[in-house]
């Protein structure tokens, strides 16, 4: 008989861990009220209508569409800030988003822990926004962000004021191609 040493510090037993402690916390309309704190979060789609049309699979809420984190760094209420400014891009792409339409999840959690987390989740459940269609969290940097070429998530969901609002037909048309055949590897998985 071979018996193995336990190690809880061994990365996979902290990404259990840290994935348990995640799934524990209830989904929870996205907060209006100032909260202190760092930690961990998932967006999770939830539509009181039809679901857009790249979204279906996660919008039953049991896949996050994004995950993030947010760490103190000066400011005692970080994760709030990093969810209201996520609010406001959802807002600012009103003609195909609503923010309520969206719920999360949310970890608080020691900023030692946040990096490995939040990489730990992105592992697990591939959100759609943090793989195939990026720019959702990304921060403002400077006056250069207002001139470049907008993000694929900017592209399918125009308005917000932080990149050139440029329309290129062009990109839109090849990022819904690339969602189309990301969505139908989906559905052929599940035949």
């Amino acid at each position: 008989m071979s018996l193995e040493s336990y190690n809880p510090l061994d990365i996979v037993n902290l990404g259990k861990s840290l994935t348990d402690a995640f799934l524990a916390r209830p989904l929870q309309v996205l907060p209006t009220t100032d909260f202190q704190g760092s930690g961990l979060y998932g967006l999770y789609y939830l539509p009181t209508a039809d679901a857009h049309k790249f979204y279906k699979r996660e919008a039953g809420g049991d896949v996050p569409i994004y995950v993030g984190k947010a760490m103190t760094k000066g400011s005692k209420n970080s994760l709030f800030k990093r969810l209201n400014d996520h609010r406001k891009s959802i807002q600012a792409a009103s003609t195909s988003l609503k923010a309520e339409d969206f719920q999360c999840r949310i970890l608080l959690v020691d900023d030692v822990w946040v990096p490995l987390g939040e990489q730990l989740l992105i592992n697990k459940f591939k959100p759609l926004w943090n793989r195939k269609i990026r720019g959702f969290g990304n921060n403002i940097l400077g006056e250069k962000r207002l001139t470049q070429k907008p993000s694929n998530w900017d592209l399918l969901h125009p308005g917000r004021q932080r990149t050139t609002n440029k329309k290129n037909e062009a990109a839109l048309i090849e990022l819904e191609e690339k969602l189309q055949k990301h969505l139908d590897s989906f559905v052929n998985d599940e035949n």
